[in-house]
């Protein structure tokens, strides 16, 4: 009797427990439903053609991940476009869907890191106070509100990270409970399970690969290293999940071309490759210990020498971390798996020529930070067991004040991911040398209106030595905002220097010309226009813009017939009403050009 009443009280603090992972979770989160989509949010989601229509599903698992948009990417991560499918059919393009369903991943995987403690803890014989307030649930909270975390949660594009560390951490999980009780290996439904979980994890982010190590590890800490000594039971164990791991590469491999095939990388020198780990992986420890001036876009600057100061200091860290690893590895089992899950899963991120955009990315941080917490939750255990009141009265007034800490900087962090302009202004007030930046905020403060404040922010991301991408972009940008200031000339300088880096573009050629209609020279202009329709036939600005072209050289007939056609392309807008009405009315068209001109001032009835 008095044994099923304690496993109530137990099972009642458990899912107290749970309850409280979940709000506090979301607290933190809660005013991140409120941005708007940032950076490749327009990209990866708006403008995302594969997850509108299910039709899309054979492409999805057959191309790589960028290939909606013509490019040519070394990602292969089907379920990124799946999970913003279900979102789009359940919120269409309302942001705050997607943010929502970011800050359930976050909770779902909060909840994963204290299940997972919780059975470690037990695995090791390590107490497990009957309070409310245990170390695996300290470890889930800091995980819960650590601002490191913010890039991966607040960002809707960075769901690769959440959705992979979920699903790897949930097949981690099922893995520690597929043992039976004599630690024999069996195909039960847990095992089996965690392989299906493990398979979801690479089909969200390659950085699922490393999974097959951290078992090894598990094994080796935790199951008292007994299949080291029965080799054919631990090929029973990691088989299956080498197997579900080739599955994955021929996947990749279908849909690529090869396991990496975009030759677009940067060559990087092999020394330089090498050295320059050492400061990236000091880099990440130091914000994951010491989350502070968080950047969405942190400038790389590599080390020429590693008998530079930056150097020698980071070999310094890197080389005491593998100590005490090796010593852990000895010493104290569960220390060494927290090390390896915070080391192992950076691996990936530390090999720099394969990333794109920004080297050091925060969110590749979100899964390592497991390991640290885990680490923090054995040394409160270990504080703990000293049986001395004033240290455990410490150690928790510390914990209470490190998740304060966390939980404010984590809040405030949210509201840099707002919008564009708020995004763009802080990183590059951390950034100030970095092209993409400044180049980011040009735009943004170009679709406000702000042009001139635009063209200082464009012409500075062009001095900064871009890449040739950022480069022709800005160019492009730099000529709309001279063209909206009626620098015609310079726009048409502007969009020419574009041109020679990109001759094939459509939307260059349009821009183009609607300069040069703009400056008086209209038949270049519409020489531009009939390029760009060549180029991207059914381009319903170009339609436009050359209809106005043939309007303004008195040929009705043909602006009417371009008109129309940008009309039939895209109904409902009422600018294209308006100028067929004039179109209409040169024509001496007069009943027509009235209907036109009803129906555009009922559309901008409905726009206002």
């Amino acid at each position: 009797m008095t044994g099923g009443i304690e496993q109530k009280r137990t099972g009642n603090v458990l899912w107290l427990q749970i309850a409280a992972i979940l709000l506090v979770s979301v607290a933190v989160y809660s005013n991140a439903v409120f941005n708007g989509f940032v950076s490749d949010d327009s990209s990866q989601i708006v403008d995302n053609p594969w997850i509108k229509d299910i039709g899309h599903l054979p492409e999805i698992f057959s191309k790589s991940v960028w290939n909606f948009q013509g490019s040519l990417s070394n990602y292969y991560r089907p379920l990124m476009h799946i999970i913003f499918m279900l979102t789009y059919h359940l919120f269409g393009l309302a942001s705050w869907g997607y943010h929502a369903v970011s800050i359930l991943f976050h909770a779902l995987a909060s909840v994963l890191v204290f299940l997972i403690t919780s059975k470690l803890f037990r695995q090791s014989r390590r107490r497990i106070s009957t309070s409310v307030l245990t170390p695996p649930l300290m470890a889930a909270l800091l995980f819960a509100t650590h601002p490191i975390h913010t890039e991966a949660v607040a960002w809707a594009s960075a769901m690769p990270e959440l959705s992979f560390t979920l699903f790897f951490l949930l097949s981690l999980y099922l893995y520690t409970l597929s043992f039976s009780e004599n630690n024999a290996v069996s195909y039960n439904g847990k095992f089996l399970l965690s392989l299906g979980a493990f398979f979801l994890a690479s089909l969200c982010k390659e950085t699922a690969l490393t999974l097959p190590i951290i078992l090894m590890a598990y094994d080796y800490a935790f199951q008292n290293g007994h299949l080291v000594r029965r080799p054919m039971e631990a090929l029973k164990r990691y088989v299956p999940f080498i197997l579900v791991a080739g599955a994955y590469f021929l996947l990749r491999f279908g849909a690529l071309g090869g396991f990496a095939p975009d030759a677009s990388r940067p060559k990087i020198d092999i020394q330089q490759f090498v050295i320059n780990v050492f400061p990236l992986f000091a880099g990440y420890l130091e914000k994951m210990i010491i989350p502070v001036k968080l950047n969405a876009f942190y400038i790389f600057h590599p080390i020429e020498s590693i008998f530079d100061t930056r150097g020698v200091i980071s070999l310094a860290v890197s080389l005491a971390f593998i100590s005490f690893v090796l010593v852990a590895a000895k010493k104290d089992k569960a220390a060494f798996f927290s090390l390896v899950l915070i080391g192992i899963p950076l691996l990936p991120a530390l090999y720099f020529p394969a990333i794109t955009g920004s080297v050091f990315g925060e969110r590749y941080l979100y899964l390592p930070s497991f390991g640290f917490v885990l680490l923090l939750a054995f040394w409160i255990d270990w504080v703990g067991a000293r049986k001395e009141k004033w240290l455990s009265v410490t150690v928790t007034g510390v914990f209470a004040a490190l998740l304060c800490f966390y939980s404010f900087v984590t809040v405030s962090r949210n509201a840099v991911w707002k919008d564009e302009y708020t995004f763009w202004t802080d990183t590059v007030k951390k950034s100030p040398d970095g092209a993409i930046p400044h180049y980011c905020l040009g735009t943004a403060l170009l679709s406000l209106g702000r042009v001139d404040e635009a063209i200082d922010h464009l012409e500075s991301a062009l001095s900064l030595r871009p890449t040739l991408d950022t480069e022709a972009r800005a160019h492009n940008s730099l000529g709309v905002a001279y063209a909206k200031k009626g620098l015609l000339n310079k726009a048409i300088e502007e969009f020419s220097i574009r041109l020679t880096m990109d001759p094939y573009n459509a939307i260059i050629h349009t821009n183009i010309g609607q300069a040069y209609v703009d400056s008086g020279s209209t038949d270049k202009g519409i020489e531009h226009l009939q390029i760009a329709l060549t180029l991207k036939p059914g381009f319903v600005s170009a339609h436009e813009n050359l209809g106005m072209a043939y309007m303004k050289k008195g040929l009705i007939d043909k602006a009417i017939e371009q008109l129309e056609t940008a009309l039939r392309l895209e109904p409902g807008v009422s600018r294209y009403h308006a100028n067929l009405a004039n179109a209409y009315e040169m024509k001496g068209w007069h009943e027509k050009a009235e209907e036109q001109r009803r129906a555009a001032a009922s559309l901008m009835r409905g726009e206002e």
